[in-house]
C-alpha cells in the first residue's frame, strides 16, 4: 500500500497560463562615463552598475532606484548628441594681477549638473611641485580637502568630468574661480536609436526613464513608439523631464517666466503613456557623494517603483512619506520649483515637485503624478496608467494561448451571423477573470473582461472582440474641513 504521502499532480487542461511580469522594473536611457556600446544590461547592485558604466546620469539613476525600489533596472548607455558643457557665460575668474596663468576649461565633458567652485590655498608655478586648492561642486556647501596639483597643468575634479587647463605661468593663493555645466542630453534622433535598441530586448521592464533634451517632436516620438509595443502586447510608460529652472545664479529666472517658457511646448503636446515632468531637486549622489541637481523625472521614477506591487498606490500619497533624498529647499528657503509656491505646472499636466507649509509634513513630496493626458482622456495620474497596463498585459497573455482554438457557435436565423455560443465564451472568461482579478487585487475597485457574443464569425479569421472595464481606485485630492465653536459635543453612536 506504500507510505501515507501527498500527491500534486499538474492539470494541464484549461486554467490559467503562468503570468510573467515586468512589474516594478524601470529602464534607464541615459549618459555614462563608459558602457556606450554595450546592450540593455540588467543592474542589481551599485558595484555592478559602477563597473559597467562608470559615472554618469545613467549608473546615477539606476543606483538611486534600486536602492529606493530593491528592484533591478534595465540599463542602456547613450553617447548623446548634446554632449555634457561648460555654462561660458558663467565662467567667474578672480585670478590675482601677479597671477600669470590663464585657466580654461579643460578637454573633457563633465557628467552632470555641477556648480563647481575652485579656490587655490597655496600659490605658484604652473608644471611645478607646490600649488594645492580646494573644490566644490555644489557651490561651496561641501569643500574638498586641500588637493595638491603636482606638476601637472591640468586641474580635475575626481569622478565629474569637470578639468580645466592651466596655462604656463603662475597662481597665487586666494584666486579663485566658479562655472555651471550641465549634463548630456539625448536628442530626438538619440532617442530614437535607442528605444529602437530598447525595444528589442528580451529583458523585463515596466517603464522608462529617458534622459532627454525635451523639445518639439519628442512626446510624440515616444508615444509613437509606446503604441507600436502596445500592438505587440508590450504596455509601458516612459517618464521625462524638462529644463531646469535656472538657479538665482548665475541668472536668475522668475518662476512665472519658467513656467511660460516650457508650457509654450507642453501645451502642444499630449500622451496617454507618459510623464513629463518640470525641474528637480538636490540630491546626494549614492556613488559620488557629491551632492548636485538632478531632475524631478527621477524622484518620480524612484518612487513610482518604490510602491510596488501597490502599483494602485498613488507616487503622491502623502503617507509614503518624502521623496527619498530629494531636496527643492536650501537654508528654509526656495531654491527649486516648489509646486506649493507656485502652482502653476501641475494644472499644466506636468509633474513637479512640492513641500507643504510650516507644521505640514517636511521634507519633499510629489505633487500629482500627472500623465501628460490628450483632450477626453481620464487616465490621468501615471497609478491609473500601470493598472490599466497590468490589465491590458493579463488579458493579452491568457488571450495569446486561445488563439485557433476551436469554439462552439449558434446560428442566428434572424440575422445570418454565426456567434459564439454562450458556454464556449464563458470558458474563455473564466480564463481571464480569475487572472486580472487576481493581478489587481487591492489595486482597483474592480475589474471584468467579457467577450462579445455578437460577432458574426461565419468568414475564416473574422475577429471578435472583448472588453477590459476597470473601475480604479479613487484618489483624495481635496480634503475640506469646517471647523467651528460649540456648546458641545454628542457622543459618537456605537453599535455591536
Amino acid at each position: 500500500m506504500g507510505i501515507p504521502a501527498v500527491t500534486v499532480k499538474k492539470n494541464l487542461i484549461g486554467g490559467s497560463p503562468a503570468l510573467q511580469s515586468t512589474q516594478g522594473i524601470l529602464a534607464v536611457i541615459a549618459s555614462a562615463s563608459t558602457g556606450s556600446a554595450l546592450p540593455p544590461t540588467m543592474l542589481t547592485n551599485q558595484t555592478l552598475a559602477t563597473s559597467t558604466f562608470g559615472y554618469g546620469m545613467l549608473p546615477e539613476c539606476a543606483v538611486y532606484d534600486i536602492n529606493v525600489s530593491g528592484l533591478p533596472v534595465v540599463a542602456l548607455a547613450v553617447n548623446p548628441s548634446v554632449a555634457g558643457s561648460y555654462y561660458q557665460s558663467t565662467f567667474v575668474k578672480n585670478i590675482s594681477g601677479t597671477s600669470t596663468s590663464v585657466v580654461t576649461t579643460g578637454a573633457t565633458n563633465p557628467y552632470l549638473h555641477y556648480e563647481v567652485q575652485i579656490n587655490i590655498v597655496t600659490g605658484g608655478t604652473i608644471g611645478t611641485a607646490g600649488i594645492t586648492y580646494t573644490w566644490s561642486v555644489d557651490g561651496g556647501n561641501v569643500v574638498s580637502p586641500v588637493t595638491a596639483l603636482g606638476t601637472s597643468s591640468t586641474l580635475s575634479i575626481p569622478n565629474t568630468g569637470v578639468s580645466f587647463a592651466l596655462a604656463a605661468g603662475t597662481l597665487t593663493a586666494g584666486d579663485n574661480w566658479t562655472i555651471y555645466t550641465e549634463r548630456p542630453l539625448l536628442n530626438n534622433a538619440d532617442i530614437s536609436t535607442a528605444v529602437a535598441t530598447l525595444g528589442n530586448t528580451k529583458l523585463p521592464w515596466e517603464g522608462v526613464l529617458i534622459d532627454c533634451q525635451y523639445g518639439t517632436g519628442t512626446v510624440s516620438l515616444i508615444d509613437t513608439w509606446l503604441a507600436g509595443r502596445e500592438a505587440n502586447g508590450q504596455f509601458n510608460f516612459a517618464i521625462i523631464n524638462t529644463r531646469f529652472l535656472l538657479e538665482p545664479t548665475p541668472t536668475a529666472e522668475a518662476p512665472s517666466v519658467y513656467a511660460a517658457s516650457i508650457t509654450a511646448q507642453s501645451n502642444q503636446d499630449s500622451s496617454n503613456r507618459l510623464c513629463l515632468c518640470a525641474d528637480g531637486g538636490l540630491l546626494t549622489s549614492l556613488i559620488t557623494g557629491y551632492t548636485t541637481k538632478f531632475p524631478t523625472s527621477l524622484a518620480l521614477a524612484g518612487q513610482t517603483m518604490a510602491v510596488t506591487p501597490n502599483i494602485g498606490t498613488d507616487p503622491a500619497y502623502v503617507g509614503l512619506g518624502p521623496v527619498e533624498g530629494f531636496q527643492i529647499s536650501a537654508n528654509g528657503n526656495p531654491n527649486d520649483w516648489d509646486e506649493f509656491l507656485y502652482q502653476s505646472l501641475d494644472s499644466a499636466r506636468l509633474t513637479t515637485l512640492r513641500t507643504f507649509a510650516t507644521g505640514g509634513p517636511t521634507g519633499t513630496f510629489i505633487t500629482d503624478a500627472n500623465v501628460l493626458i490628450s483632450t477626453g482622456s481620464n487616465v490621468y495620474w501615471l497609478q491609473l496608467l500601470r493598472v490599466l497596463n497590468k490589465a491590458c498585459s493579463i488579458a493579452w497573455q491568457i488571450l495569446n494561448t486561445q488563439l485557433s482554438r476551436g469554439v462552439a457557435t449558434v446560428y442566428n436565423a434572424t440575422t445570418g451571423a454565426v456567434n459564439i455560443k454562450e458556454t464556449a465564451a464563458q470558458t474563455i472568461e473564466n480564463l481571464v477573470n480569475p487572472a486580472l482579478q487576481s493581478g489587481l487585487s487591492g489595486q482597483v475597485t474592480a475589474v471584468q473582461f467579457l467577450l462579445n457574443r455578437d460577432d458574426n464569425l461565419t468568414t475564416p479569421k473574422a475577429p471578435i472582440n472583448a472588453q477590459v472595464a476597470v473601475v480604479p481606485l479613487v484618489y483624495l485630492k481635496n480634503i475640506i474641513v469646517t471647523a467651528s465653536l460649540v456648546r458641545t459635543i454628542s457622543a459618537p453612536a456605537t453599535g455591536a
